[in-house]
């Protein structure tokens, strides 16, 4: 049978008017390398008939493919990729890269790196102007001050919502006692409303501000335990003032990284952590070197002159025998200060570290406590020293600063303590305590520059030996440490062994330690 040509081609041009129409509408919202794409985009295969003719005369039924829309995210990615170049899109994606890389780490600590050679150089004429415990005591009211900000705006609180609650009404209890409502019934309906109303939104206020502090606060309980941590470090921060005192910044700048070491023994003794030969014998290493630093300190013949200056009003001598004593092993005894010291600092970071774990506090929140009620250490010997008469009264020291007294007194109070804090807690937040370790053996380097650019100090060939020593042995510890690190790490992704590894591993409880250490520790989760 003759096909009708004509409606053949009728259909077909009213076809491409429509692909025409849908073309048009779709290049108005799009963009011309979407056009391009339009055919394989926007149409969806559905069976239509082909009004083709064959040699015969016949029609050819053939499936044609139709166009439909796909999804919207192909369009945005095009989109995306054919939008302008943008300074500010590219400058926000380097800050958020930059604020989580290791690039940032490593700044902050070449920062606090420089900061602590700053206050070893900056800090001695303050001391010497004022007794080391006052010096302790305003700096310690300098850090509480300069953390203040973090720990009241940080979103924490130290009491559990449902004890918080108890207690804010305890005291709304105490605040809002009234008498029975006979004293107002001579009172007029509206008035009484009124008072209603005022005292229901001065309730709110007080439930507000109360809610606030109690949650700041910390309880009895972990009062106690951040007692402990700001009686450590104050005690470090007074022993390492009275060391610089009778010693110099660079013999204090060499000493410190002897904490390590002695963090190492402890945490070793407490069974906190792995005994390995490379780790104790870089513990040996290191304490040979710190001994030799002491006696060769001691048969040198120049140790008077590193005795700190002594003022007229000062009464310390009790008897010539004892100040000729103080005069003649004076270094000495500052090095041994200095040691001591880093035992205290050694249980700080113990104790800081368990407190951490055990309480989730954030660090600013914890160091501004610590601080603060660890202040108490020095104001008791500040007070005596204060207000005997040692030369240290409050006239007496105000006479006796100058400018660079109260340089170093904001620099190690601000600088070098509130500000420490802050870029140390963040560095540690994007890099591994290894890191962090290897550039405390930085710290003899850059101090002892500092030491001899700014005080012109000069160290005794005869202690480098031990200074040496001292930093071979604090990188084997740190090399130990890592290798423990990445061994855990390891064992960590391994699948579990049994039904106790599954109990241990769900409680918390680290596959590296002793058998007896994990079955109590798992019973403790248990029990909590």
């Amino acid at each position: 049978m003759p096909v009708d040509r004509s409606k053949y081609h009728q259909e077909n041009d009213e076809e491409e008017e429509k692909k025409q129409l849908l073309m048009g509408a779709l290049r108005s919202t799009t963009t011309m390398k979407q056009a391009e794409h339009l055919p394989s985009l926007y149409y969806q295969p559905t069976p239509k008939v082909n009004h083709s003719l064959n040699d015969n005369g016949h029609e050819n039924d053939e499936d044609e493919h139709s166009l439909i829309h796909e999804e919207s995210s192909s369009s945005d990615d095009d989109e995306s990729v054919d939008q302008p170049f943008s300074f500010w899109r590219f400058l926000k994606k380097a800050f958020v890269w930059f604020t989580s890389s290791q690039l940032l780490a490593h700044l902050l600590l070449l920062t606090t790196l420089f900061t602590f050679g700053g206050y070893v150089v900056l800090i001695p004429h303050s001391i010497m102007l004022m007794h080391p415990t006052i010096f302790a005591l305003f700096r310690s009211l300098l850090i509480v001050i300069g953390l203040f900000p973090a720990a009241i705006f940080t979103k924490f609180s130290f009491r559990k919502q449902k004890k918080l609650d108890r207690q804010v009404k305890f005291v709304e209890r105490i605040l809002f006692c009234k008498n029975t409502s006979s004293k107002h019934q001579s009172i007029n309906h509206e008035t009484l409303e009124l008072k209603k109303e005022s005292n229901c939104s001065m309730r709110n206020i007080v439930k507000l501000v109360v809610g606030f502090i109690l949650a700041k606060i910390p309880t009895w309980k972990q009062f106690k335990k951040i007692f402990w941590l700001g009686f450590f470090i104050n005690m470090n921060q007074i022993l390492f003032f009275l060391g610089l005192r009778w010693t110099n910044a660079t013999i204090a700048g060499i000493m410190q990284p002897m904490v390590a070491i002695i963090t190492c023994i402890m945490s070793i003794l407490l069974k906190r952590e792995g005994r390995s030969p490379l780790k104790i014998v870089g513990v040996i290493v290191a304490v040979l070197g710190a001994v030799s630093m002491l006696v060769v300190s001691t048969l040198l013949s120049d140790n008077k002159k590193a005795s700190p200056p002594q003022d007229d009003d000062d009464k310390t001598a009790t008897s010539s025998g004892f100040s000729n004593f103080i005069a003649t092993f004076s270094f000495t005894i500052g090095m041994l200060f200095l040691c001591v010291n880093m035992f205290f600092y050694a249980l700080y970071l113990i104790n800081f570290k368990k407190v951490l774990q055990q309480e989730k506090f954030p660090v600013l929140t914890l160091a501004f406590w610590t601080w603060l009620i660890g202040s108490v250490v020095p104001l008791l010997p500040a007070l005596y020293f204060t207000l005997s008469g040692w030369g240290y009264s409050p006239l007496q020291i105000i006479l006796k600063m100058d400018k660079m007294a109260y340089v170093g007194l904001f620099y190690g109070g601000l600088v070098h303590g509130a500000l420490f804090f802050v870029l140390n807690s963040k560095a540690s937040s994007l890099t591994t305590p290894t890191v962090i370790g290897v550039y405390s053996t930085l710290n003899p380097i850059v101090t002892s520059v500092m030491a001899f650019l700014f005080l012109h100090e000069r160290v005794s060939p005869f202690v480098i030996p031990g200074a040496a020593f001292i930093l071979f042995g604090v990188t084997m510890v740190i090399i130990a440490k890592w290798r423990e690190g990445r061994a855990l790490q390891q064992k960590s992704k391994e699948p579990p062994r049994s039904c106790y590894d599954c109990v241990a591993s769900y409680c918390g409880v680290s596959r590296g330690s002793t058998t007896s250490r994990r079955k109590n520790d798992v019973l403790m989760a248990l029990q909590a």
